[in-house]
């Protein structure tokens, strides 16, 4: 009896090898070393995520020599590396079944942005973000030079409690705490203490706001309902862009983007000072891209 059940266990795992080798042989490696940019030295338990179509497909960390390797499918990958105290490093890798890709990662440091001034929730005034009586989320002008995008909404997609309803390739919408559907008009939006929205439609059309990467100094999501200072139908939070403003920038920008569906995507921005108190800014921006195909059964 006991032969019987050694054999069976022999079979039972000759069995498991023989299936998990061939999936095994299909994964394919990624492997590197992350280390510092400025000095070369080697950075420790960073953070190495994998994503494939926006989904998380591995994780890991680094070693303390900075070393890390991940056993991952065929195919085209963005890898993350980030650490406390440097910038996000993002890249596109490919990996082949059976085989190994190296990728070396130097990150870059970065300073920390600890209690921003923020008006929006004091209307006016200026005061620290961790001083206001609403809850404010600051996108600051350093997270907006370095993230591309074709309407200022796009900043929006990682702020903790905005969600971004996306309609085409540049109309989108924005609600916060609720009520969120593509026709919402109940975050009250502002561009340099104007309203951005369409009152006559209670709708918001972001990408009718006309501002470009180059222009926007910073965005301010208030969470918290702000009727005690904006008025009614300010319920549903406060979203203010507040752009540049000649008098303390003066310079001459220029971008050009394409990407799928054909978009070519070109923003310029001049500002110039003509006098201490009086100054002068122009910019503007061309898109040019294939819509979402619209199939009615």
């Amino acid at each position: 009896m006991g032969s019987k059940l050694k054999m069976c266990f022999h079979a039972l795992l000759a069995i498991g090898l023989f299936v998990a080798a061939p999936v095994s042989a299909q994964n394919g490696t990624i492997t590197g070393v992350v280390t510092d940019a400025d000095d070369g030295h080697a950075i420790g338990y960073a953070q190495i995520n994998v994503q494939a179509d926006g989904r998380a497909t591995a994780s890991t960390l680094t070693n303390a020599e900075g070393r890390y390797t991940i056993s991952i499918e065929p195919g085209t990958y963005t890898v993350s590396v980030q650490n406390v105290g440097y910038e996000v490093n993002e890249e596109t890798v490919s990996v082949t079944a059976g085989s190994t890709t190296t990728h070396n990662v130097a990150l870059s440091t970065s300073a920390f942005l600890l209690n921003p001034v923020v008006v929006s929730a004091s209307r006016g005034r200026q005061e620290k973000a961790t001083e206001t009586v609403s809850h404010t989320e600051v996108v600051s002008e350093l997270e907006i030079e370095q993230r591309p995008a074709v309407t200022p909404v796009d900043h929006l997609r990682s702020v903790p409690g905005v969600d971004v309803i996306t309609t085409g390739v540049q109309s989108t919408n924005v609600a916060v705490r609720g009520f969120n559907n593509i026709f919402s008009g109940s975050l009250h939006t502002l561009t340099d203490n104007r309203i951005a929205g369409i009152p006559s439609l209670r709708v918001n059309l972001m990408h009718f706001v006309p501002q470009t990467n180059e222009d926007i100094a910073r965005m301010e999501v208030v969470l918290g309902p702000g009727s005690a200072l904006y008025g009614p139908n300010t319920a549903n939070g406060v979203l203010h862009i507040i752009t540049k403003s000649p008098l303390d920038e003066q310079s001459t920008s220029v971008s050009l983007a394409g990407g799928e569906r054909s978009m070519f995507h070109g923003t310029f921005r001049t500002a110039q000072l003509l006098s201490e108190n009086f100054g002068v800014k122009v910019s503007g921006q061309y898109l040019r891209a294939n819509e979402w195909e619209y199939f009615d059964e």
